[in-house]
């Protein structure tokens, strides 16, 4: 986990476009993210699927991670300047209680 924090991390060293010119039209509108890193997870009983993109759409890392508070908290832990994205099921109110609680 902390190799792909790392990772992660080297991706958002990349100049952001302000807001300001974004609001302008300074930006390509096929970027979906020019301020963060987007992580969509797919929450199973067991295992949790997940897929983050970077600044340009483009695939960084993609696995999984047990369905346990542990295993989510180490993993939402090295997203803090991402865009994070799950289904809403059994599992999403804890996930989401779990992430406030390292955002928060």
């Amino acid at each position: 986990m902390a190799d792909l924090v790392s990772q992660l991390t080297k991706q958002l060293e990349v100049n952001s476009v302000p807001v300001a010119e974004r609001a302008r039209g300074g930006c390509d509108a096929v970027s979906p993210n020019l301020d963060r890193l987007t992580a969509g997870v797919d929450l199973g009983d067991q295992w949790s699927n997940y897929c983050i993109l970077g600044l340009s759409g483009e695939t960084l890392a993609e696995g999984q991670f047990r369905t346990r508070r542990q295993e989510v908290a180490e993993f939402f832990q090295g997203l803090a300047m991402s865009r994070v994205v799950f289904e809403v099921g059994t599992h999403s109110a804890w996930v989401r209680e779990v992430m406030i609680g390292l955002w928060a």
